[in-house]
């Protein structure tokens, strides 16, 4: 198989037939068809109508959804892409493709299929709207549940063709097959995915310019992202026309988000989006016959695909060149597309040849000039780098001078700390002791305070007892006078009744004095009782003020220390900050001189890199050179060679490109009916192409899914499709994605399904 290079002589690859040919537009827009008003918006910018528009479904959804999405865009002029997703989104996980091809979604597909039907009998028979159906697209892909399955999906895809046709709604249908631009999947060749060719009507493709925003990608033009896989759908479905149906570029400014898994960088904030669309309308008329629509995804998801929102760029771009006649609004029919004719052998090796000549003399030219430069950067790389070692030295020398006087500096503030450290310990102690000795003080106030208190208390008690002493003792003198005169009555009464009433005077004022006495004796016991505890609280008073006494005398003499290692703290304190002063300074100055011979450093390490690399390029291309040179030589051979064999093929046989006009089909070669005699082989039936695979089992009321092995899944695609590609045609671009992480897989998976929760 021939390996071309990216966009070189596309064109004289294959060529449209037709100089009439058209490519219709469309559009994926906000509000997937339920809103009307969006269509009639983007409508309105473009100022040139759609021919259909991109919609989204899946096995979760049926017409009720469908019927007003696509109503809403019958009542606009154009025809509605469904992009049916074989995903149910109660177990999005899970690849329903053999449960389909079983038959166990039999039910919704008859009810699809009738309400379909119904939806396209509405309308006049003139007027009634034909669906393109985009069943399982991206299928090469590894982000949808279906992906990675190629027998399972042209068995799938073949059933529900097979079942439509019965209920006759294919009528109203036209197939679209519809890869990723790069396998990222087990096979590695998208076209063992072909159902074949009596069940597809468009081939398709979708590919986006994602910028530098992921770790896998790169800012890709146009032709850089769709020349393989277009060169392949060519190469084997020439009768085909392509749909591009999903495209799309980032902003410049488009910034990775963690949100959608991109982890990449800003390096693409140099480009144009509005120079990269209309690169793609200028490629696409030029180097891109075979495509004959095409849809623009204008809504802004991870990145900003579009062209008509609020900050968006290549709006200008895309709606100058659209006004060309090379783009219609007509609804284009597949039937009616031009056909592309394959190249013969000849042309192809012609065209290698051509593509292989300039290749290789556009490198010899790229390569002596860049040794050319190479040398000249080279001498002015030499010459920088000395500069950069005499600076070096110098920034080296002045930053020895400063880090002495750093280090010296350095020792006389960590001397100063050390000091000050010592001193604020020994304020610290002092304050500790002079905080504990002022509480022993206040402590020692209280008890002189209490014990006053009391002292004051049982000096009281002692008075109101002496107090009560001398009233018993005048009661008692007063009773003791009554007694005396009462006995001198008693001892000068008559005989007879004055005696005896001066004798019971006499023992009245007896017994008054009696009592007398002894209350006289029990106030001077309590007064006495009260005068030795008033002396003993004076005595505990006088011992407490003694105890005080002392106590202060040690908080005064804590005080003294308190001032005086305070004192010694604050100096130590000044002379610390002053000596932190110079320290901070003189480190400034030296991390100053220090950084200027880092970025010295620095420049001399990438100065001698740059040196030793650019070193490397003058002897790489001066190798390349030489190589490229023999190579330029043989490649100029095999040129004349196949020119040579083309102008005889000419002369002799008259053999050119077919004309490929309406009505016109490309002559099917002997070897195609082979193919196409072995494909129909391989459909013609479930279980016979299963018994090539030991795991292989069926049973419809049983079994929910088929495991095949994906060894025997490739045997039994294989024999549904032609002669295999070259493993290696995109193997380069498909190793980029073997470095997605696994937050990048998931968050791609991610935003690729999102678009069906509206």
């Amino acid at each position: 198989m021939l390996k071309f290079v990216k966009g070189v002589a596309l064109a004289a690859l294959v060529t449209s037939a037709s100089a009439q040919a058209q490519v219709m537009l469309g559009a994926y827009v906000p509000g997937d068809g339920f809103q009307r008003s969006e269509i009639m918006r983007y409508n309105s910018a473009m100022q040139k109508p759609l021919a259909f528009v991109n919609i989204f479904s899946s096995f979760s959804h049926d017409w009720d959804h469908l019927y007003w999405q696509s109503s809403n865009i019958v009542r606009e002029g154009a025809m509605p892409m469904i992009s049916w997703m074989p995903v149910d989104l109660n177990r999005p996980d899970e690849n329903i493709l053999s449960e389909i091809a079983l038959g166990l979604h039999d039910g919704y597909l008859d009810e699809w299929a009738q309400k379909l039907d119904a939806w396209v009998a509405q309308y006049p028979v003139e007027e009634q709207p034909t669906i393109l159906l985009r069943f399982g697209h991206e299928f090469n892909g590894n982000w949808y549940s279906y992906g990675n399955s190629p027998f399972f999906y042209q068995s799938a895809w073949q059933y529900i063709h097979d079942r439509f046709e019965a209920a006759g709604v294919n009528k109203h249908i036209e197939w679209v097959w519809s890869a990723n631009n790069v396998n990222v999947d087990d096979y590695n060749d998208l076209t063992v995915y072909y159902p074949g060719s009596e069940y597809v009507d468009w081939t398709s493709i979708d590919g986006y310019n994602f910028g530098s925003n992921y770790s896998w990608t790169t800012w890709e033009s146009f032709t850089d992202l769709y020349a393989d896989s277009y060169l392949t759908l060519v190469n084997y479905f020439p009768e085909k026309p392509i749909l591009i149906a999903e495209i799309g570029t980032a902003e410049e400014r488009d910034l990775p988000s963690w949100f959608w898994g991109q982890f990449g960088d800003d390096s693409d904030a140099g480009e144009s989006k509005e120079a990269w669309v209309a690169d793609f309308l200028t490629q696409l008329e030029t180097h891109f016959p075979a495509v004959r629509a095409v849809a623009w995804f204008n809504t802004n998801k991870e990145l900003g695909w579009s062209l008509t929102g609020n900050g968006n760029s290549g709006y200008n771009a895309f709606a100058t060149a659209i006004q060309s006649d090379y783009f219609t609004s007509e609804f284009l029919s597949a039937p009616v597309c031009d056909a592309i004719a394959a190249p013969t052998e000849t042309d192809l090796a012609l065209a290698a040849a051509q593509a292989k000549y300039e290749a290789v003399q556009q490198q010899v030219e790229s390569t002596a000039a860049d040794l050319f430069h190479a040398q000249q950067r080279l001498a002015d790389a030499e010459t920088g780098h000395q500069q950069v070692v005499v600076q070096r030295a110098d920034t080296l020398s002045a930053m020895k001078i400063h880090r002495q006087e750093y280090y010296d500096i350095r020792d006389k503030y960590e001397v100063a700390v050390n000091g000050f450290s010592n001193h604020r310990g020994q304020y610290l102690g002092h304050r500790d002791k002079a905080t504990n000795e002022r509480g022993r003080k206040l402590s020692a106030d209280q008890e002189v305070r209490t014990a006053v208190a009391a002292r004051a208390e049982q000096r009281q008690v002692y008075l109101d007892a002496r107090q009560s002493f001398h009233v018993a003792r005048e009661a008692y003198r007063t009773a003791h006078a009554l007694y005396v005169s009462a006995r001198e009555k008693r001892d000068t009464a008559a005989e007879g009744s004055e005696f005896d009433a001066a004798l019971v005077l006499f023992d009245e004022a007896k017994a008054v004095r009696t009592l007398k006495v002894e209350q006289l004796q029990v106030t001077r016991t309590e007064m006495l009782n009260s005068l030795y505890s008033y002396r003993q609280s004076v005595s505990d008073v006088t011992s407490l003020l003694e105890k005080r006494g002392s106590i202060v005398t040690d908080y005064r003499q804590t005080v003294e220390a308190l001032n005086t290692t305070r004192q010694q703290y604050r100096s130590s304190l000044q002379y610390r900050n002053a000596k932190r002063f110079e320290f901070v300074e003189t480190r400034m100055v030296y991390l100053q001189q220090y950084e200027a011979f880092r970025e010295a450093n620095i420049a001399y390490v990438e100065s001698r890199q740059t040196v030793e690399q650019i070193s490397a390029e003058v002897e790489a291309a001066t190798v390349a050179l030489q190589q490229l040179e023999q190579e330029r030589s043989q490649a100029y051979n095999e040129l004349t060679n196949a020119t040579f064999l083309v102008s005889m093929q000419t002369q002799s046989q008259g053999l050119m490109l077919a004309d490929g006009s309406n009505g016109k089909q490309p002559k099917v070669s002997d070897k195609e009916t082979n193919k196409t005699d072995e494909s129909s082989k391989g459909n013609s039936g479930y279980a016979n192409a299963g018994k090539k695979s030991e795991d292989f089992f069926i049973d419809k009321k049983l079994a929910r899914k088929v495991k095949i092995s994906k060894d025997a899944q490739r045997e039994l695609a294989l024999s549904r499709k032609p002669d295999p590609v070259d493993p290696e045609k995109a193997l380069k671009r498909q190793n980029k994605y073997k470095n997605m992480t696994a937050e990048e897989k998931e968050a791609l998976k991610l935003q690729k399904i999102n678009v069906l929760l509206y």
